[in-house]
């Protein structure tokens, strides 16, 4: 896949993640339009804002949880595997996930699903994976601890020994059903090249 099509990819998922926020903040109240006058002239405006119920949901920031990358090691032309692992699950609904890699001596070669969650969506070239992954019963947390996915690369050819880093970029996030953004403490992880 080229990388201009996976660059559109990911930007699309993320329209589409601000899009379905916004209609549900507008579905469920959260949000409103305020019309006429006024300094917020025809702008959007949380419903606490606008004077809504002290019932309102208000989301939080949740800092709890570890997601670990998992070491690999291999040698020129191997094929390694990067299983990625959460521990101290706080509960988690979905992930969107971006990681990045050194393309000069890694291919990303594809994935496999971890025991968390069900339905994934992954792309990845050219330095980087995108991500979604998500419980299918969006009625509840997922609370265990365990692999969310593993990573699948080769080390290229001429690839020279040393720690090739996989980072989860900043740009990635997770929350629960009540719309809370989960904060884990991120391990970077390696492919090692010997």
């Amino acid at each position: 896949m080229n990388k201009k099509l996976l660059i559109g990819i990911i930007a699309g998922v993320v329209v589409l993640g601000i899009a379905v926020t916004v209609m549900i903040g507008f579905s469920t109240g959260l949000f409103t339009v305020k019309k006429g006058g006024g300094s917020n002239n025809g702008n959007i405006e949380s419903s606490a804002q606008a004077g809504g119920s002290s019932d309102t949901p208000v989301t939080q920031v949740i800092e709890k949880g570890t997601v670990k990358i998992k070491p690999a090691e291999g040698k020129a032309e191997d094929k390694v595997s990067v299983p990625i692992n959460l521990n101290d699950n706080p509960g988690i609904a979905a992930a969107q996930l971006y990681f990045q890699y050194d393309d000069t001596a890694l291919v990303y070669e594809g994935y496999e699903e971890g025991d968390l969650f069900d339905e994934y969506t992954v792309e990845g070239a050219g330095g980087k994976v995108g991500c979604i992954i998500s419980e299918s019963d969006i009625s509840k947390n997922v609370t265990a601890n365990g692999t969310l996915l593993i990573l699948q690369f080769s080390i290229k050819k001429d690839a020279a020994k040393g720690e090739y880093p996989i980072e989860l970029t900043d740009n990635s996030m997770f929350a629960d059903i009540d719309e809370n953004t989960v904060l884990p403490k991120i391990s970077t992880g390696f492919v090692k090249v010997r």
